[in-house]
Order: structure tokens, then sequence, then C-alpha cells
């Protein structure tokens, strides 16, 4: 059958609506859930596409009229698009002190759902229309495209309850155009309309729960009878602005947890105005300009609510640059909250709403300080959470960065967790002595100071490093303003000193020193002071986290916890934030998916065969659909990687990388259809030219980078889907050319495929993620390609002097 103009206009509705609702699952489970445990929740929403094709092609012959089945999946999907999406936004709620991991496999489960209807229906139109596949390919693609750049333009605008009922709408018109066309009986199309109706009656704007996990740091703020006075999605992170007393001080969330205080002039007069004191109460942001009083340029990442600009303007500074990642934060100091915090109508402030790693490496600009407090720039949430929590900001790279953005007796300060036995600040340390020894750094171990900081309800550590060793004068001036303070106590001094006089030095500062804060001592002397690079990593191997480096090609800094720590080891505060929680649920969903997988695509093929339905050498047809999977995840994963500190931004790279690969995907798939070319030439084209490209480009995408990254961000994004564009073609062939030839020999096999496909691109991202935290996106990218060349020797195979009996 040849489609219509009508079914390309259904094709749309459906994909743009699957996308776009995958992409918000995974803003509402970041806003519900610590955001580096939902990072498969775009993943797992193929497991719905991959079962439902694998139903539609067992079921399939018994449907008197698939097209009216299909388009009652489409209104199916329409209505659980909301009613899933709301039962699993309350799941913290209803089960407020259950396991965690169960409450994420529940919410995968209910998010599973609407898209078992919403691959049913593109199965069996894929099915019944499979003459036209290639265009309609490049629709359903195009779509997703388009729903992957709407949700980055509309999310900010609509909010995520409205934004949901959008996208259910967009499927409501689908449905409403099948039913039409397919003649669906009445009492079908007046059951799902007035459903829809009801649901927006009922819920309306309130249809997800505001309440995160009670764990999380908006759950203190509820129990402390603090309310949102603001609140504003945006596809980087909830915003929430938080009040709870009578001096209106506030506090600004990022996804319920990140807190920054928006400083009220109260607390600027007695606590930040008056760090110049001695007697005063230090916070360690301040520490920088003890030994740099007066700086002429200082850069603050990640400024937030404006502590540490207030600070830097205390002491004096002659001009402040800060980089801000989040357009709303921007907005929001810029606009209502101006008049409040002050701070925004400083004369020598310039507030950039840029990526800090990325301001960093293009600004051409030197700074005295450079102070960083907690920032997180979790980039893959925003590219469709298709990989863990990995940073940018904390790889040696990045530290490099940082340095050589320092004028020579320059200062940075890191501030990060630092935990009774240390791991995230203890890795910051060895990531500068990586990198300053990549620098031509002298002694490193001088140049590095670390400060333990208690602030309820955990320990941070605050680093500060340099390019030129801390002077003695330094050293002693930081030490006599630690002296007395509660708070605050050194735990690592660089040894710039005699050995005598080191040895005094040291006693009399760690002697007030508390108990719990002995193993970050003994742990940082260990590591900065190894005698060599073997002493170091023997540390590494030994110690209890993981603390070894992290580089930009796999920059898991955040995963610090081992493997093995899953069966000896079991810390609550942790396991609910970044602990072992993150490798259960990576391990588990790999044995769940790779079972459901495997059992998915092997009983179709048992019923099809004791139906009478039997395709030789089916094994390596069943390869090379697996192959496409599989491979096209790792490349797109490893593309998406590679390009998003280049763009500079979360929300470019959605809307560019991810975007532009399924719009180029797309017409790679039409243009196929144009060409009379025979089929073991399509995909051969498709398949080794895949390889070959993608090779090709990850070689030159590296010096393209390095050359152009000062750019203007229009001609960045311009080299970008320039780049793209001849990758994104060729993986547009195979898969439409293979479902091409199952419509001519096998049609009852399409959907089949269909699932085939949707499965192990589940195991494909799992695996992508295991192996990227090990080897890195490079490898993983190199991996793919290796793929596409396996897949396609597994259809020569089948298709080779291969006899096919229907």
């Amino acid at each position: 059958m040849k489609s219509s103009f009508r079914m390309y206009v259904i094709v749309f509705c459906i994909a743009w609506s699957t996308l776009a609702l995958e992409l918000l699952q995974t803003r509402v489970l970041s806003a519900l859930y610590y955001n580096n445990v939902v990072y498969l929740a775009v993943t797992v929403a193929l497991m719905g596409f991959g079962i439902s094709g694998v139903l539609v092609s067992i079921f399939s012959r018994n449907v008197a009229n698939p097209e009216q089945l299909a388009s009652l999946s489409i209104g199916l999907f329409a209505i659980t698009c909301f009613v899933c999406t709301r039962i699993a936004s309350f799941l913290p709620v209803l089960y407020e002190h259950g396991s965690t991991l169960v409450k994420l496999l529940c919410a995968y489960f209910l998010f599973t759902i609407p898209f078992l209807f919403s691959g049913c229906a593109l199965g069996l139109i894929f099915m019944t229309y499979g003459r036209d596949i290639y265009r309609l390919y490049f629709v359903d693609l195009g779509a997703s495209a388009l729903g992957a750049f709407c949700f980055a333009l509309l999310l900010r605008p609509l909010g995520a309850d409205v934004m949901i009922w959008v996208v259910s709408g967009v499927a409501l018109s689908g449905f409403i155009l099948y039913a039409r066309a397919s003649q669906l009986s009445k009492r079908y199309i007046f059951s799902i309309l007035p459903l829809y109706v009801l649901g927006l009656i009922v819920w309306g704007g309130d249809l997800l729960n505001d309440q995160p996990i009670y764990y999380k740091f908006a759950g203190e703020m509820r129990r402390q009878n603090a309310r949102v006075e603001h609140s504003e999605w945006t596809t980087i992170a909830k915003i929430d602005i938080w009040s709870k007393n009578e001096i209106e001080h506030k506090t600004l969330t990022q996804d319920g947890c990140a807190p920054t205080a928006f400083p009220s002039l109260l607390y600027r007069e007695t606590q930040l105005l008056n760090q110049m004191d001695p007697g005063s109460v230090l916070i360690p942001q301040s520490i920088p300009y003890f030994i740099r009083p007066k700086p002429e340029d200082v850069l603050v990442i990640g400024p937030g609510g404006g502590q540490e600009i207030v600070l830097a303007n205390t002491f004096g500074a002659q001009h402040i640059d800060a980089a801000e990642i989040n357009p709303a934060t921007v907005d929001l100091v810029k606009g209502p909250y101006r008049e409040f915090l002050e701070w925004p109508k400083y004369n020598n402030l310039t507030l950039y709403n840029a990526e800090g790693r990325h301001f960093v490496k293009s600004a051409d600009k030197l700074y005295d300080v450079i102070s960083m407090t907690g920032v997180d720039t979790f980039t893959a949430l925003n590219t469709g959470a298709y990989v863990l929590s990995e940073n940018y900001l904390y790889t040696v790279e990045a530290i490099e960065d940082y340095l050589n953005s320092l004028k020579p007796d320059g200062t940075m300060l890191i501030v990060r967790l630092l935990f009774p036995q240390p791991r995230e600040a203890l890795r910051l340390a060895n990531l500068f002595m990586y990198a300053a020894e990549r620098e031509g750094i002298q002694h490193p171990s001088q140049c590095i100071m670390v400060v333990g900081w208690y602030f309820y309800p955990t320990t941070w550590g605050a680093t500060l490093f340099k390019k030129k060793p801390f002077t003695p004068e330094e050293v002693e001036t930081i030490l006599r303003r630690l002296k007395g303070q509660q708070y605050l106590t050194a735990v690592y001094i660089p040894n710039v000193f005699s050995k005598e006089m080191q040895q005094k030095v040291e006693d009399e500062a760690f002697s007030f020193m508390a108990e719990d804060m002995k193993p970050s001592r003994v742990a940082y002397n260990r590591l900065i002071r190894a005698g060599s690079d073997e002493d170091r990593r023997a540390f590494e191997k030994e110690y209890l986290y993981n603390i070894a480096p992290v580089f930009d090609d796999r920059p898991f800094f955040f995963e610090y916890h081992k493997v093995s720590e899953m069966f000896t080891a079991y810390e609550v505060k942790s396991f609910f934030s970044r602990g072992t929680i993150v490798h259960y649920v990576l391990f588990v969903l790999l044995i769940l998916t790779t079972a459901i997988s495997f059992l998915a695509m092997i009983i179709p093929l048992y019923i099809f065969e004791k139906e009478g339905l039997k395709v030789e050498r089916i094994w390596p047809l069943l390869g090379f659909f697996s192959s496409l999977g599989i491979g096209f995840m790792f490349i797109e994963l490893g593309f998406i990687q590679k390009l998003s500190l280049y763009l500079g931004h979360p929300m470019y790279t959605l809307t560019v990388v991810l975007a532009g690969i399924l719009l180029f995907t797309g017409i790679g798939s039409y243009y196929a259809g144009t060409k009379n070319i025979n089929r073991d030439q399509l995909l051969k084209r498709g398949m080794i030219g895949t390889a070959v490209i993608s090779l090709v480009w990850l070689v030159v995408i590296k010096y393209l980078i390095q050359w152009t990254f000062d750019l203007s961000l229009w001609f960045r994004i311009s080299i970008t889907l320039i780049s793209l564009f001849p990758v994104g073609m060729l993986l547009g062939i195979p898969f439409a050319t293979g479902l091409r030839y199952l419509e001519e020999r096998y049609p009852r096999f399409i959907p089949w495929a269909w699932g085939v496909n949707g499965l192990t691109s589940v195991m494909g991202s799992v695996l992508a993620i295991i192996l990227a935290m090990r080897v890195g996106f490079t490898v993983v990218i190199v991996l793919g390609c290796i793929v596409y060349i396996l897949g396609f020797i597994s259809m020569v195979h089948h298709l080779r002097d291969g006899r096919q009996v229907f």
C-alpha cells in the first residue's frame, strides 16, 4: 500500500510527541530524584518500542484491521502520556521512605507504557505501508528531531505540566486523523477524547507532583515550612526559589538540590562584608583574597545567588566576570531579584550566560582569582540522559585550562564535597597533580593547599592551587586567619618551609583538628607527597574509593565508587546521591534488558516457525538488525559527548547535535529511497560507509575543535552540522533498507525487526555507559564502527546463496 499525505502527518504526530515525551520524562525524574540515577529514562523508553514490535509481530496475524488497531494505539498513547507521568511523579510521596531503587524501577516501568502504544502504532503502520518505508522513516526521524528542538524551545515558557498536555494533544491529533481514516468505531473515539478532556479539567496545570524525594535539599526545606515563591522549568534544571523566615533569606535550588543562597542585606552585613575582620567567622571562598587582596580580575564560575561575587567585591576586586550556565538564573538575578540582591547592579560586574569550562577555555583573559563552589554541570541530562552524569568541569584537561587562565601569581579555588573519608575533593587534588605534571609545573605538592569546611550536613574540601608554589608568607597568612575558626581547618599544607619549620607549622595547625578530619589529612599527604608516579598510582589502586584521574574522553568525575562496593559497601547518604546505587541501577538494568531482549527476539521466531513461517539464515538477519541498534547508539552517544564542550552549552547539544543526527539520518533514509540502487550497494554504502566516515570524523573533529573553538557560536553550530551531515546520511540507509527487504519477502517480520532494533538500542545504551566509564567515548565510537561492519557481514551471509522460504 502507498501512504498518503495524511499518513505522513500521523507518523509525524506520533514521532514528535514520542521524542518530546522521552525528554520530558528525563526532566521530571531529575527533579524528583538525584539526577545521576535517572540517566536511562530515555533509553528505557526504547524498551517499550522493542516490546511493542515483538507483540505486533506475534499477534498481527490475528488482527482483522491493523490500521484500526494502530489508530487505537495512538489514542492510548495520548492518554498514558499524562496518566503514567502523573503516577510516576507521585511515587516519592506515596512511597516516601521506600527503596530508591524500587521507586526508580517502578517509574521506569510506568514510563515504558506510553511507548508500548506509540511503538505498536508505528510498527503496524510500517508493516502496512512497507513499500513507502524510506519516506515514512524520514518523517519519523525528522519529526523526532523537531520534537527535541521544540522541547528545548518550549519547556521553559510552558513548564513541564503544560508541555505534557501539549505532547499528549499532538498525539491526540494523530489519533483523530487516523481514527477517521481507518473508520475506527465511534465508541473508541468517544472514550479517548473525554478521557483527555477530563484529565485536562481535573489536573490542568497541576499535573505533576512538585515534592522531590525526601532526602533532597528541597525535602529539608519543606520540613522547615519554607515556601516556594518562584518555580521554573528549564532544559538544565527545575529552578525553585525558597523563602523561610522574616528576614526573607532566600535559597535557590536546582532540581531540588545544589542550594545556593540569595544573600539578603542582613546576611551580607553580618557575614560576607565582615570577612576582612580578624575575628569574623570565615567561609572558605574568602581565603584566596587574603593572599591576593584587591585583585584586578576575578572569575566566578557558577555564581548562583552571587555570594562569591559579593565576596570578590568586598575584597576590592576591580572587575568581576561571572559565568552562569542556567539562563533562568541569569534572568532572575537581573530581573525580579535585582533589587533584593543588589550585586547585579555592581558596575565592576559582567554576568555571562555560559558554561564555565567553555568560558574559561575560550576567554582571552587571565585572572588573579578563579572561584568555583559546588558547581555541577550535568550536560548528559540535556542530551537525552543517555549516559551517567559526566562533568567537563572536573577533568585533567579542565584543570589545565584553569591553570592557563591564571595570572602568574593567580589562585584557583574549587570547593567540593570532602566526606569523613575523602573522595570527591581528594580526586580533585589528584586531577591537579596530573594536570600540573602535564603543564610542566615544578614541585606541584607546593602549589596546592586544602582546607576542610564543616557545613551542615556534611564536610567540604576547599582546594586552592596555583601555577607557582605558595610562598611561606602566603601559607602563614592563611593559617593565621584559620586559627580559632570553628568550622574551618587546614587539611593539607604545602611543604614550602624547611623540614623542621614545616613540621612545626603542621603540628600547630593540626593540633586542634577534629578527629573526623584526620583521615583526610592522611589521605592527602599520601597522595600529594607520593615519592613517585608509581607510588601515587599504587595509592589510587589500594584506596577505598576510585580517585583515579578522569579525562574529557571519560569525564565521570562523580563516579568514585568502585564496582566492587556493590557487594561490600552500603553507605546510606552516598547510596542516595552519588553512591553505589548508580552501579546497582546500571547492572540491574543491564541484566534485565539483556534477558528481556533475548526472550523478546527469540520467542517470536519460535512462534513463527510453529505457524509455518520460516526464514533461512535467520540468525545472521537477527545479527544485522541487532548491530543497527547497538552500533547506532554507540556512535550517536560518542558524537554527542565529543561535541558537548565544543558547543559550550547543554541546550545547544540537545538542539544541534541530537536533533541534527536524527534529522540527517532521516534525510539519508529519504535519499536512499529515491535512488535506483540495488540493495547490496545500499547496504554497503550505509554500513561500511558509516564505519569509515565515523572514523574519519573522529580524527578530523579533534583538529576542527582546536582550530575553531574561539569562533562565534553560529560558526561552531554550522561546523557541527556540516560535520554531522555525511555521517547522518549514511546512518539513515541500513535500517530502512532492511525493512524494505522484509516488506518484499516477509512483511510480518517488519514489527519484529522494529522491536529488535529498539531492544538492542537499550542494550547498546547500557553497554556504551559501561565502556565509556572504563575506556572512554573514543573507543565507544570505534566499537560502534566495528559493530556496523559485523552487521554488514551478517547481512551478506544471510543473502548470499540463501534460498528464503515463506
